[in-house]
């Protein structure tokens, strides 16, 4: 009489110990082993191991001030590394890790004299607005300290290497 042979077909997360044997599987595999049934008779069973392994996924970015995190679904404002767990379709342990670095730009102005307003960033790269009129380029005012000819309301737009940011405005208004 022929000896009775099963498949034992297992879909797993990461590891799967097989009964049969005792022995923890890490990866895909197909593998026989010998039973003795219960009535004393010998049997076959063929283990169809398919380790589907959690998804993890690491990305490095850099941004400017913030960073929205889509995986983690929130506003970053600190250089770190982040980590979000969640369950995969296979319904395995998987996670999403960010390293993540901010630049920071001060966009202050402080009011030096009468007439003149100050980007307190320094070592940057700087271009004077005039917010009355949409944000309009002040030309030739790319210094870090701009001296203003009439009253307004004015902004500095402030970059280093990838980074740009513009202050808020400073109403300027000239003592006469």
């Amino acid at each position: 009489m022929p000896t009775p042979f099963t498949v034992d077909s297992v879909s797993a997360c990461e590891s799967y110990t097989w009964p049969v044997n005792g022995v923890t599987y890490t990866q895909d595999i197909s593998i026989i082993g010998a039973l003795v049934a219960a009535n004393g008779c010998d049997s076959t069973i063929n283990l169809v191991l398919d380790i589907l392994g959690g998804l993890s996924t690491a990305q490095t970015v850099t941004a400017c001030n913030s960073y929205y995190w889509t995986s983690g679904n929130q506003f970053l404002t600190a250089s770190g590394s982040y980590i979000e767990n969640f369950t995969d379709q296979n319904g395995c342990d998987s996670s999403a890790i960010l390293h993540l670095t901010i630049n920071q730009i001060d966009t202050t102005i402080t009011p030096l004299a009468i007439d003149q307003l100050s980007a307190n960033a320094s070592e940057v790269d700087y271009q004077w607005l005039d917010c009355e009129n949409g944000f309009a380029i002040l030309d030739g005012d790319t210094n870090q300290i701009f001296n203003v000819n009439q009253f307004g309301s004015y902004a500095v737009q402030v970059s280093s290497d990838d980074c740009i940011d513009t202050s808020a405005c400073y109403n300027f208004f000239l003592d006469v």
